[in-house]
């Protein structure tokens, strides 16, 4: 049974990769939360580097390190999440310490007609407030880490809708299933038809690195590719996704 888990698994990893080709290849696993700025820098890896495929495989950060776990494919993994990269380095599943990328942060987002919020306080009028599943989700963990900061995390619990990843809590919004998403800056570039109802203050904000690691079936082009992105010269594609450059971060 287990060995049957194990090769669904496997297989569920590489149905999803974003990329096909003949050519050596580097395999990324990264949160969705990543999706278009890894996207880009893949893309400018590739043009920089001719003979070489980078093939992406997305999702959430807990779904990926679990794959990788059970025998998944993947070079090199991408995350906001501290918890998943340490499952991985405990597992001895990962070559080195993790690299740290650049930085992110969390706001609030609502329709383009949605009144703005004062303070975070404010939640308490939302009916329905979309959030990463807190339960194994970074972006839905630190959302956790905020209300209960703010004393309000067991007061909205009826309030919230767990969604698979922090992308999902977005289209929620979008789709008029929720009023209100605790989602990252960055992703206000791939939602620009939402606005920022409320930008939480440097008090409230959990630090949030990006951070990626070869795995242990990562190769030397594995690890060219990790140094790629933690390069400063990619700073400026970092920033244009809505991340915030290690030079940048408070």
């Amino acid at each position: 049974m287990r060995g049957l888990l194990i090769g669904l698994l496997v297989l569920g990893a590489v149905g999803c990769q974003r990329d096909a080709g003949d050519s050596e290849e580097i395999v990324v696993f990264a949160a969705a939360s990543l999706t278009d700025v890894v996207d880009a820098l893949a893309a400018a890896y590739q043009d920089a580097h001719p003979g070489t495929r980078v093939t992406v495989s997305v999702g959430a950060s807990s779904t990926l390190a679990r794959q990788i776990a059970a025998g998944a494919p993947a070079g090199v993994y991408l995350s906001a999440s501290p918890e998943w990269t340490a499952f991985l380095q405990e597992e001895r599943l990962v070559r080195g310490g993790p690299v740290t990328l650049a930085q992110n942060r969390l706001v609030l987002l609502g329709a383009p007609d949605a009144e703005p919020l004062v303070e975070l306080a404010d939640l308490r009028a939302i009916e329905r407030i979309a959030v990463a599943d807190p339960s194994h989700v970074p972006a839905g963990q630190y959302a956790r880490e905020v209300l209960s900061l703010a004393g309000l995390w067991d007061e909205l619990h009826d309030q919230l809708l767990p969604a698979l990843d922090v992308r999902a809590a977005v289209t929620a919004v979008s789709t008029g299933r929720a009023d209100i998403a605790i989602a990252y800056a960055s992703d206000t570039l791939v939602a620009p038809h939402l606005q920022v109802v409320l930008d939480l203050p440097e008090a409230l904000q959990p630090i949030i690195q990006i951070v990626g690691v070869v795995t242990g079936r990562g190769e030397v082009r594995d690890e060219a590719f990790l140094a790629f992105l933690a390069d400063p010269g990619q700073a400026s594609t970092w920033e244009e996704f809505g991340f915030r450059p290690l030079a940048e971060a408070p």
